[in-house]
C-alpha cells in the first residue's frame, strides 16, 4: 500500500512528493519488496532514530529515488 505524498498525488491532492512510502501487511513482503529494490540498485539504510515513532523500518535509496518501507516490529537483514 502506498501512503503519503506518493497517494496525494494519485488523488490530485499535491503536486510532487520527495520519497514514496510503501506499507507492507507483513515482514515476509516487506523483506521482498527490500530483495526486489536492491536489485533495482536501491541501497538499504535504517532510519534515523527520529523516525522510531512512525515504524518506519527501512529506506531504499538510488540516486535521488527514497522508498520509505513500514511493515512488522524488526528491519530485516538482508545480506
Amino acid at each position: 500500500m502506498v501512503i503519503g505524498g506518493a497517494a496525494l498525488l494519485e488523488y490530485g491532492m499535491k503536486d510532487s512528493t520527495k520519497d514514496i512510502d510503501i506499507v507492507c501487511r507483513t515482514e515476509r513482503d516487506r523483506d521482498e519488496l527490500l530483495r526486489a529494490a536492491r536489485e533495482l540498485g536501491f541501497e538499504l539504510a535504517s532510519p534515523e532514530k527520529r523516525h522510531a515513532r512512525l515504524g518506519l523500518n527501512r529506506i531504499a535509496m538510488r540516486g535521488g529515488h527514497v522508498l520509505d518501507v513500514f511493515a512488522g516490529a524488526s528491519p530485516a537483514v538482508l545480506a
